[in-house]
């Protein structure tokens, strides 16, 4: 069946993040050969039929439309709008917001910013439990798919429901059903809804969840499609987590040093140390079901069971260990980092998101509280954090940096090209996020911590030079005047 999907404000060229076979926009100017059409969606309506499209996508627009116009009549320009998206999309189709929101200072600085979005808009007004909006005019019903943080822009996943099948509470006095709790800066990966409530691991440890996660990764349709592009050097999700691993691979460097990976899930991490040229590296991860298949497509060399809270091996067995994206998923993270800092000779690495509210600039505002679907509450890292670490332990020094990430859903399939649609967006959003934060408009999404334990390392002068020359920040943290 063909798909076809919509681009809101595309320009010259639509995007197409979701790989669709046709491909469609809407701008204010029109240009027929790429096919974009013409409409001003503050006062008019979308040039197509009802349930026309599988997706609609809208980067850096909605925050463009007015929440109400007067003329040539009153029109609420943004829930028309919202209107109009429900009814060009299919049941089941899917709208895709990226829009800098509240209380991020991107929001609020370009002054043809007239529709400030917030995390509860989409799920209050437009859902299919709430729809507050109905008040308003909104005919329709979303479920929320998802919806998180990069950088300063709120990314929500919508998909489209039936209004028979939604709930009725349009009455603001009635207590809010499915306020989603935002995941902060976790890329999400194409088909996961963790952001939603679910009461299914009743009973359970999270351990036995991630566990099971993985023992039954293959069994979901969509796990086993992704799988096989994670071996794909080429593809604009590689281009994401080779970035992730610049502490490892361009600073440490490849070496015949022993290595261990910790939450690394289906071995993904080992594998593109490998082909940097590692050579000696122990795969680990709580669960070993999707690794048993990553080591017998010989995508890794060995592998064990081990949970990080708890590692079964000697102080000083591994020169190095690398822990990227894992410690948020568990439920005694730090324990784990001294876990890690015992097994380690050398350094350890870690990649992890950073907290929107330690570190400066920080979000206002109570913080909120997050679970994954897998059972698990989201932890968030900071610089602060794994300097007193370090100083706690009076070990020789710790090196730390920022960046910024920006995940598409779909990205896996798409090469790592400049005229790739995806990547190129994925390469303009991260330009930009890091732009706003060396401006200090908005907050860093994941912080790369390198934390020494040898002092040799501490010392070696081509390795200091390596993290000046990469934008780090190094300290010495065995400071302690009593030891």
């Amino acid at each position: 069946m063909t798909t076809k999907s919509l681009d809101l404000g595309c320009g010259a060229a639509p995007k197409n993040i979701f790989g669709a076979d046709q491909v469609y926009g809407v701008d204010v100017r029109t240009d027929l050969e790429n096919n974009v059409y013409k409409a001003d969606l503050a006062i008019e309506d979308l040039p197509f039929a009802a349930d026309f499209f599988d997706f609609v996508t809208a980067h850096d627009f909605i925050e463009h439309i007015p929440r109400v116009v007067y003329a040539p009549k009153r029109r609420n320009s943004f829930v028309e709008l919202m209107n109009e998206i429900w009814r060009v999309l299919k049941i089941g189709g899917r709208f895709l917001s990226v829009t800098p929101a509240y209380p991020q200072p991107a929001a609020f600085v370009d002054p043809t910013h007239v529709n400030i979005i917030t995390e509860q808009t989409f799920p209050l007004y437009f859902d299919d439990q709430n729809r507050w909006a109905k008040g308003y005019g909104f005919v329709g019903a979303f479920k929320i798919v998802s919806q998180e943080w990069k950088g300063a822009h709120l990314l929500t996943v919508l998909e489209k429901t039936s209004v028979k099948d939604a709930q009725h509470n349009s009455d603001h006095t009635t207590q809010a059903s499915n306020i989603v709790e935002v995941k902060k800066d976790q890329p999400v990966e194409a088909g996961n809804s963790s952001a939603t409530t679910n009461k299914e691991h009743d009973g359970k440890s999270t351990d036995d969840l991630h566990v099971a996660h993985w023992e039954h990764f293959f069994s979901d349709e969509l796990h086993a499609k992704l799988y096989p592009t994670w071996w794909d050097a080429t593809t604009a999700n590689h281009w994401r987590h080779r970035r992730f691993l610049e502490g490892a691979i361009d600073i440490l460097g490849p070496s015949n040093d022993s290595w261990l990976t910790v939450g690394d899930g289906s071995g993904h991490d080992t594998w593109i140390l490998r082909n940097e040229g590692f050579t000696d590296i122990l795969t680990t991860d709580i669960g070993d079901g999707t690794l048993k298949q990553s080591y017998e497509e010989g995508h890794i060399t060995k592998y064990q069971k081990a949970n990080a809270e708890s590692l079964e091996f000697q102080d000083n067995q591994f020169d190095f260990v690398l822990c990227k994206e894992a410690l948020h998923h568990m439920r005694r993270p730090y324990q784990a980092i001294y876990e890690m800092i015992r097994v380690a000779k050398k350094a350890v690495v870690i990649i992890e998101p950073q907290d929107l509210y330690i570190d400066t600039p920080t979000m206002s505002g109570p913080a909120r509280h997050t679970w994954e679907r897998v059972g698990n509450y989201v932890f968030g890292f900071s610089k602060r954090e794994f300097q007193k670490i370090a100083l706690g332990l009076n070990l020789p020094g710790v090196a730390l940096k920022n960046i910024c990430d920006a995940y598409i859903q779909g990205c896996e399939f798409h090469p790592s090209d400049e005229s790739d649609p995806v990547f190129s967006e994925m390469k303009r959003m991260v330009e930009s996020g890091e732009d706003q934060c060396q401006k200090g408009q908005a907050k860093w999404n994941y912080i790369l911590t390198i934390i020494i334990k040898s002092e040799e390392l501490s010392n070696n002068e081509q390795i200091l030079s390596k993290i000046a020359k990469a934008g780090w920040d190094f300290e010495r943290t065995d400071l302690n005047p009593y030891i």
